[in-house]
């Protein structure tokens, strides 16, 4: 690693002077350090307080990951992870390899485990767990890149609040504890954000440029689309460094960086390794049959139904029918009713320190990535809570830098009691918050709401694809596996799911059934039909309401009280 030169984050005050007053200095415990032995610097509290904060992610986001039979989308991975044990890696090609590699060497080694866990009567690992547990441990992980970019643009007492409001975010923990491949798309994504900041901030004007830095941005933004086929991100951090740099030459930037190079183009070797790490992770790019499943797939030759269930009826959901797809306050009303309101709040005064430090860097990137993020999306019909993952991440460095500003106006009230007790009303507020919409809602952390989502609906039910997300269909097909029939059908609208636990019950001779595709099978036939509003489609609809009109459900799985998953059983054989 190359020296640091004069001006490099690391350089600066624990506070930034932009944020700081005279009375708001970081409560650095020296006296408690042994200073003989092990001087408890200001560089090795950070690094302490990070490590707490990364072992407090691991503990929401890697506990309990089986709390859920696999998802429809999951099961895509499951199929890809056994494909690629074979030597077919041309599967679920429509997704990078990175994750499905991860998920790989996580299956394998929970198998390896489970065969010495049962000699020795030891827990085992369940397939869930080890499919899923990759994205929980990067998940976790993203409080360091967070932090490291926090403290690039603001300073490290904004950083160390980002990274503790994104351990304990709820909703950014359910989303790492599913198999999609976002979670790893956003933690190369702030990596590569921080590697070019500090390349930018090591170069000096006729220096040799820091390649090294340089290239581990590139290999980092190389890993963020082998992780995900999304280069709008890619053209989204262009358009952050082209609006910082208009911003600079504007005005007069609160925070001078020296040795800064504003408009300066990325050197040859932060391509190159973006092109080395991109292709080392992800040569099926370089197969032709790729090609050929990708035509395939924008096509639509893979979606087996149409339409998603949100707030009580069932809208378009294809790209095709944009802008007339799922509403336009989709995501608004889903970052409303899940964030708890604290925190919320904090966004709010964040979003006002944005425009009053305009031109700093670090608001452009925020307002960059916030803005058009949630105009264009916001327009299209495809709409998933998993898509705003990126969003809730720059969202902890809006609320982070509102509780510092927060937190630096009550410490200038003169009255010392309210002071104090104003700064405890702060933080208690934001921490205890989070932290309990964490602890309430485990292990289903997708299906939290606030007070205002309460307000508006049952948990799961508004954003029933995103937070029930196939949860009790295991159960379901389990508890249908003791009753049915041989040669029972079993239809529904994840007949991939169902396939999955049919042969884990050993029940080969029962038929999963696309509801959506095949429909109902004619008699003599013994039906189980597995009805949820995740699921919910314009082929299916109208059978599902007739179903339901004339009988109860005979199974019914409920999350937090709302219905899941429903069982009914159908049977058409002569005579019943």
């Amino acid at each position: 690693m190359p020296p640091m030169a004069s001006g490099s984050p690391h350089d600066r005050p624990l506070v930034s002077p932009a944020v700081a007053s005279p009375s708001a200095e970081f409560p650095f415990p020296a006296a408690l350090a042994p200073a003989a032995t092990w001087p408890l610097t200001e560089q090795r509290t950070l690094v302490l307080a990070l490590a707490a904060l990364l072992v407090l992610a691991a503990t929401f986001r890697v506990q309990g990951l089986d709390y859920g039979g696999f998802s429809e989308d999951e099961i895509n991975k499951v199929n890809a992870v056994r494909a690629y044990a074979t030597g077919d890696f041309t599967a679920n090609a429509e997704h990078p390899m990175l994750m499905k590699l991860a998920m790989l060497a996580s299956t394998r080694a929970a198998e390896a485990w489970n065969r010495l866990a049962a000699a020795g009567g030891m827990a085992t690992v369940t397939p869930e767990a080890a499919l899923r547990l990759p994205n929980a441990i990067v998940g976790a992980a993203t409080v360091i890149p967070l932090f490291l970019v926090a403290r690039s643009f603001f300073g490290p007492l904004v950083a160390l609040w980002a990274a503790l409001l994104l351990a304990l975010d709820v909703t950014v923990t359910g989303l790492n504890r599913i198999g999609k491949e976002d979670t790893f798309l956003v933690f190369f994504l702030l990596f590569g954000t921080w590697f070019y900041e500090e390349a930018r901030a090591r170069y000096t004007p006729g220096g040799e440029p820091p390649h090294r830095w340089y290239a581990a941005a590139g290999a980092s933004f190389g890993l963020m689309l082998a992780s995900k086929y999304m280069i709008y991100y890619l053209g989204l951090w262009a358009l952050f460094r082209l609006a910082a740099g208009a911003e600079e030459r504007k005005g007069r930037p609160r925070v001078a960086r020296t040795g800064a190079a504003p408009g300066r183009p990325a050197p040859r070797a932060f391509y190159l390794a973006a092109a080395a790490a991109f292709l080392a992770v992800n040569p099926v790019i370089l197969w032709p049959p790729t090609w050929v499943y990708f035509l395939h797939y924008t096509g639509g030759g893979t979606m087996t139904h149409h339409g998603a269930y949100f707030a009580g009826r069932i809208y378009p959901n294809a790209i095709t029918d944009t802008p007339w797809g799922l509403p336009w306050h989709f995501y608004l009303l889903y970052l409303a009713v899940k964030i708890p309101l604290p925190v919320l709040a904090a966004v709010g005064v964040g979003l006002v320190e944005l425009v009053r430090r305009r031109r700093e860097r670090g608001a452009v990137f925020a307002r960059v990535f916030l803005l058009f993020f949630l105009l264009p999306s916001s327009l299209a019909a495809a709409k998933f809570a998993r898509y705003l993952l990126p969003t809730l991440v720059v969202l902890e460095l809006v609320a982070a830098l509102g509780i510092v500003r927060a937190l630096d106006l009550a410490i200038r009230w003169r009255a010392p009691r309210l002071r104090t007790a104003a700064t405890a009303a702060i933080v208690a507020s934001v921490v205890v918050g989070a932290l309990n919409a964490q602890v309430t809602a485990a292990p289903f952390a997708s299906v939290q709401l606030n007070a205002i989502g309460h307000r508006l609906a049952t948990p799961g039910a508004l954003f029933p694809n995103d937070e029930l997300y196939d949860v009790g269909m295991r159960e379901a097909v389990e508890w249908i596996a003791g009753r049915a029939a041989a040669g029972a059908s079993l239809a529904s609208d994840a007949p991939g799911v169902v396939a999955e636990y049919v042969r884990r019950a050993g029940r080969s001779d029962l038929e999963a059934r696309s509801l959506a595709q095949a429909g109902i099978p004619s008699p003599p036939a013994e039906i189980w039909l597995l009805v949820q509003n995740s699921h919910a489609c314009f082929e299916s609809e109208q059978l599902v309401a007739q179903v339901r009109r004339r009988q109860r459900p005979l199974f019914i799985y409920r999350v937090r009280g709302t219905p899941s998953v429903e069982v009914f059983h159908l049977d058409l054989r002569p005579g019943r």
